[in-house]
């Protein structure tokens, strides 16, 4: 799982071991309440197992006797894809010395969860967790302890939504001026107060930026202890890095500053230092926390903290390399054109809501249906709304999604030959070579004229989507082995295919939803 170009450094940089870990090993036969003072007191080497055991147990202990779901396909199968749940925090996303493997391993446990957690909406710290994890357990495990850790009851410890985000900081802003660490301004007098242009607020609003910037060692002490205290150890952490900057680089905290002093504070004190400096700062108890947390409740959603740049520095996810989703395709779907998952993938992001909770099903193939126009409209008749996918003989890929049924045009048969159906909700896309959806124009700006809205048509000699200024977006003839596609009014489209308006077509296939 892990970068092999740095091992050799990680395991010079160990983590020191205090009392041989005797103490860990004991606190195995222990109450879980005794758990606490023993992690606070006691380290053990990163390599040793013994810490495999302890996170495991540490974490399932929450799940109060109740077995998560089953994982899902997407973490039983090896899930090809570059795109995130939209609960990750990419400014938070780091991977921990993973190499590809183990970061794509990340992203199935992160569906599995999308899939089994769906209250979760917004979770910064699921993503650098997994990571950790991953380094002492596998798939199978993480997914089980994550699982438990969203969904603790007893312990809180993380948000699962952007409200409970601005409330820990709001939290952690209010506990830094009662503890006189710090004295930054009031916070949240008004309740539409927008706190974009007080750096200090800012730094605090990104406060799980700082943590998960430390070097690996010293993320890995605090979350021994994590898992025990939840969030209370965080803010305790917080505080203490902020003090520790403070007296380091002197005032006027920012999260830049904070960043950078993070990232090299294995210069200024070791991990054990770290939590026995955390653990001289009094006053925080439970319900300190949940006295700030009760008046930042109400302000939560008010008060918004300035959003940071993306931090690329070190093993934090680019941006460049992942997007952000809200569903992933079936894994199980096998059509002739999308070869690979992925491309079914890309297309599945588009779809409407409403179809994404449908099986995907091949009704038409000319491959195996043959290349008959009427063959394809008695074929397709009965399904709304479909696909139509082109594989061209130079292995491009595009198409249509068609909100309408093509037996629409024996409605109009009577009125116009050729006249056109359909909604916006029609739009072309190319999946290869490069990935591109062409929307409604009317999705974008005001219409001005008929030919925007020409969505679908069809006769006995060729079917079209989109048209308008002279053109077609998608023409098909009534041999479904030839082409066109031009800009037309509907979609201000690019030409589908890259080479030519004119293209010969390889296969054509429809897939609905059942």
């Amino acid at each position: 799982m892990r970068d092999q170009s740095l091992v050799d450094a990680e395991e010079r940089l160990e983590l020191e071991s205090s009392s041989p870990g005797l103490g860990l090993r004991a606190a195995k036969d222990m109450p879980p309440k005794q758990w606490k003072a023993v992690l606070r007191s006691h380290s053990v080497a990163l390599r040793d197992p013994l810490r495999d055991d302890l996170w495991r147990e540490l974490a399932l202990r929450h799940s109060c006797g109740a077995r998560p779901p089953t994982p899902d396909d997407a973490l039983s199968t090896a899930l090809e894809t570059r795109k995130l749940p939209k609960f990750v925090e990419p400014r938070v996303a780091r991977f921990f010395r993973l190499n590809p493997a183990g970061r794509q391993d990340v992203t199935r446990v992160l569906w599995s969860l999308s899939q089994s957690c769906p209250h979760v909406t917004f979770a910064p710290l699921v993503y650098p967790l997994t990571a950790l994890f991953l380094h002492f357990h596998d798939v199978i495990d993480v997914y089980k302890c994550m699982y438990s850790l969203i969904n603790s009851r007893d312990v809180h410890f993380m948000a699962t939504t952007r409200a409970e985000k601005s409330r820990d900081a709001i939290i952690l802003v209010k506990l830094t001026k009662k503890l006189g660490i710090l004295r930054p301004r009031k916070v949240g007098a008004d309740a539409r107060e927008k706190l974009r242009n007080n750096a200090l607020d800012t730094a605090f609003g990104e406060y799980l930026q700082w943590i998960f910037s430390l070097p690996f060692h010293h993320v890995v002490r605090v979350v021994d202890c994590f898992l025990v205290e939840g969030e209370k150890f965080l803010f305790r952490v917080a505080l203490t890095l902020a003090l520790l900057c403070h007296k380091t680089k002197g005032d006027g905290l920012s999260l830049d500053k904070m960043r950078d002093f993070c990232e090299s504070i294995a210069d200024v004190i070791s991990p054990n230092k770290l939590i026995a400096t955390a653990l001289k700062v009094t006053r925080l108890s439970r319900k300190d926390i949940a006295r700030a947390k009760s008046k930042a409740e109400l302000r939560s959603e008010s008060v918004s903290f300035c959003e940071s740049p993306l931090h690329a520095k070190y093993d934090v996810i680019d941006t460049k390399d992942y997007i952000v989703g809200a569903r992933i395709a079936p894994l199980h779907f096998r059509s002739s054109i999308l070869s690979t998952w992925s491309l079914l993938d890309a297309l599945w992001e588009w779809l409407p809501e409403r179809l994404v909770v449908r099986e995907p099903v091949v009704v038409f193939c000319s491959a195996e249906n043959g290349n008959s126009l009427q063959t394809f409209f008695t074929l397709c008749a009965d399904f709304e709304p479909t696909l139509l996918l082109i594989k061209t003989i130079q292995n491009e890929i595009f198409g249509a999604f068609c909100s309408t049924s093509w037996s629409k045009r024996l409605d109009l048969s009577q009125t116009k030959s050729g006249q056109y159906f359909g909604t916006g909700e029609t739009f072309l896309f190319v999946l290869a070579p490069k990935v591109t959806k062409y929307e409604w124009i009317g999705r974008q700006r005001a219409i001005d004229s008929h030919s925007q809205q020409l969505f679908m048509s069809a006769t006995a000699r060729s079917l079209c989507v989109g048209s308008g200024g002279g053109a077609f977006g998608l023409f098909i003839d009534e041999s479904l082995t030839r082409g066109q596609s031009a800009k037309c009014d509907t979609f201000a489209n690019d030409p589908l295919s890259q080479d030519s308006t004119n293209f010969d077509i390889s296969v054509l296939e429809v897939i609905a939803f059942s």
